[in-house]
């Protein structure tokens, strides 16, 4: 590797959402399902509420403009969202890395509904290029991010001290507070279209960038 830091890297992990692809094609493709299940204008609006930066409620809110129509609770829409089919694409830099060094030994530690996270790692392909038991779903093991215990499984899993791993992510929330305070390297894809782009970066990470890794 071409900087001197991340020589002794034996593996590299990957957050997902804005890491891999833009999460902002999966609320689109998402709103896009509720939109055939309910009309068409109602997963539109929901997608312009979501431009507008509405989180957490929006389907309270959208469910207002369309009070004539008998749409399903909230509850349901939900799980229409969190279980429908992706169409979502690895962003360019991120497939080039997977077709270039598909030879370094590469995980997953990702967040969010069991449900949607394996759906999308279907549709981004990473069930092909990664190992399932190098695919830790946080929702699985009952301990999400910032708990260590994924952090854990994967030294143990590589057999690898903290000092030779290197976590890929991209929210400075919650990404890179466990692998810090494990030793780990990391390395934040701050791309301008992603859902936290706007947050400082915590001073611990290692790196930054708008893009995939550039040193290797």
């Amino acid at each position: 590797m071409a900087n001197s830091g991340f020589r002794d890297i034996r593996c590299i992990v990957f957050d997902i959402d804005d890491t891999l692809y833009l999460e902002r094609d999966y609320v689109r493709s998402g709103f896009e399902a509720i939109g055939r299940v309910t009309c068409e204008s109602f997963g539109k609006k929901c997608w312009e509420l979501f431009e507008q930066g509405v989180r957490g409620n929006t389907f309270d809110i959208a469910r207002q403009y369309f009070a004539h129509l008998p749409l399903p609770e909230t509850k349901i829409l939900v799980d229409i969202y969190r279980e429908h089919q992706p169409n979502i694409r690895m962003c360019e830099d991120a497939a080039c890395y997977f077709e270039q060094f598909h030879w370094i030994p590469s995980a997953i530690i990702t967040d969010g509904p069991l449900v949607s996270q394996q759906k999308k790692v279907a549709a981004l392909g990473l069930d092909k290029l990664i190992s399932s038991s190098s695919i830790i779903y946080t929702a699985q093991t009952g301990y999400p991010k910032p708990n260590q215990d994924a952090f854990k499984r994967i030294e143990r899993i590589f057999e690898c001290f903290p000092e030779q791993c290197l976590y890929v992510a991209d929210n400075p929330m919650k990404d890179f507070q466990a692998p810090y305070q494990r030793g780990w390297f990391t390395y934040r894809i701050r791309r301008p279209q992603s859902l936290h782009y706007e947050e400082a970066t915590p001073s611990y990470v290692t790196t930054e960038s708008e893009s995939f890794p550039k040193f290797f």
